[in-house]
């Protein structure tokens, strides 16, 4: 500071002198060398001294409290966000009168409070709707607890629109690019007029049927012609009168279903949207050829994924019912709060909760975790241009799991 107060009065001498403000920056290089202060500086300072300024130092400045965040200001911030949670800390400061920052730090660190976006779901449900759900998953739950070979007995079947032309997600079109490479570009495309409708049938062990069901269980699946049961999901078409009437005249159990739940329904989380992003992006040209390569598809699919799918389906229903247990547990007992404050920071996430439950419920009693095989946490970096050449479309966890590595290793080292 004082080196600044000394070159202050320098370029003030230089101003008396009538030295213009080029010749007094060179001046102060000259005298100060590498303590001189800035070209801008010394022109700002040039320019007050020739307009009649006679201080040398600086002006006082009005400043805020450093003492502004207070239990009173944390209450009224509070206060303004339970009148509408939606403001920003902008408007926030300008309704209060405060620094941007103190709001800031008031609804993050003493408020403990987040912005987030509402999450987008198909269908918000009611608390009926909500209460048949659950029902639905416990009757469902209690059928293949009671039976072990339940699913191997369901088929489940669904309907969906395949097109000759469906454009790429923006997220299949994700390609690898380094930073100097431009960014691709694609042109807007929309559906293509030329559809035709698929309709498929499965069960655990694969295809049953992909245009009509009939008689064909009896003669792919003989072992389960006499116990099968249908599952779908509530559409108008399933739940209209003349099929429920045909399905009660042909003694065809109906597997209950709970409302708006894609997660519970194999078709819609596991088969179509794979069988779509497959889809997506070609030109089938005739209905013939789509039909054809969807028949070709299905029929390429691994046993183990159809097991697998079933096996997901089982777990979303005892995650939908453990949901609901633990919430009505809440609400009826405080031992989980109890719990958390005994444990304090070493209480588990519901997620982990989740997990234990089921593993303790399936009669495994044992509190280790299972031991993991892992994976290798290095690997030749020249082994990953091969798999980038023949595809840069792939994602992280398909380019680890064909190196045989972690997913975070193949981040690293894009990110480097």
């Amino acid at each position: 500071m004082e080196r600044s107060l000394e070159q202050r009065y320098a370029i003030k001498f230089c101003v008396r002198f009538e030295n213009n403000a080029t010749e007094t920056f060179q001046m102060l290089q000259k005298a100060f060398k590498d303590d001189c202060i800035s070209r801008s500086q010394s022109g700002k300072w040039h320019k007050a001294f020739k307009e009649g300024r006679e201080e040398v130092a600086d002006e006082p400045r009005s400043g805020r409290p450093t003492t502004a965040r207070t239990d009173e200001d944390v209450d009224r911030v509070l206060e303004v966000l339970r009148t509408d949670r939606r403001l920003s800390i902008q408007q926030i400061a300008d309704t209060l009168h405060m620094s941007t920052f103190v709001v800031h730090v008031i609804v993050t660190e003493d408020l403990q409070m987040r912005k987030v976006c509402a999450k987008l779901v198909p269908k918000v449900l009611t608390q009926d709707q909500k209460e048949l759900n659950v029902l639905r998953c416990q009757e469902l739950l209690d059928l293949i607890q009671n039976e072990p070979d339940f699913l191997n007995s369901v088929v489940t079947g669904d309907e969906s629109w395949m097109f000759e032309y469906d454009p790429e997600s923006k997220r299949q079109s994700c390609a690898w690019h380094t930073k100097s490479s431009p960014r691709p570009k694609k042109a807007r495309m929309s559906k293509s007029r030329i559809k035709t409708m698929i309709i498929v049938f499965f069960d655990i062990r694969g295809i049953v049927h992909c245009e009509r069901l009939k008689r064909r269980i009896s003669r792919v699946r003989t072992d389960i012609k006499d116990t099968v049961k249908l599952h779908h999901d509530n559409a108008t078409s399933h739940t209209a009168f003349i099929i429920t009437n045909f399905l009660a005249r042909s003694n065809t159990p109906l597997i209950p279903d709970p409302p708006y739940s894609p997660d519970l329904t194999p078709c819609d989380f596991f088969l179509f949207p794979r069988l779509k992003r497959e889809m997506k992006g070609k030109h089938w040209e005739t209905v013939e050829n789509i039909q054809h390569h969807v028949k070709t598809f299905l029929r390429s699919i691994p046993v183990e994924e159809f097991q697998g799918a079933f096996q997901e389906a089982k777990i979303n229903i005892f995650d939908i019912c453990f949901s609901s247990c633990f919430i009505e547990f809440k609400k009826q007992t405080k031992q989980l709060e109890t719990y958390a404050t005994c444990m304090e920071k070493g209480v588990i996430e519901v997620r982990a909760a989740q997990k234990w439950f089921a593993k303790f419920k399936n009669g495994d009693l044992d509190l280790e975790d299972t031991p993991r095989s892992g994976r290798p946490p290095e690997f030749d970096e020249e082994d990953l241009k091969t798999p980038l050449k023949e595809d840069g479309r792939q994602t992280t966890r398909e380019l680890a799991e064909k190196m045989k590595c972690s997913a975070m290793t193949i981040s690293n080292i894009f990110n480097q």
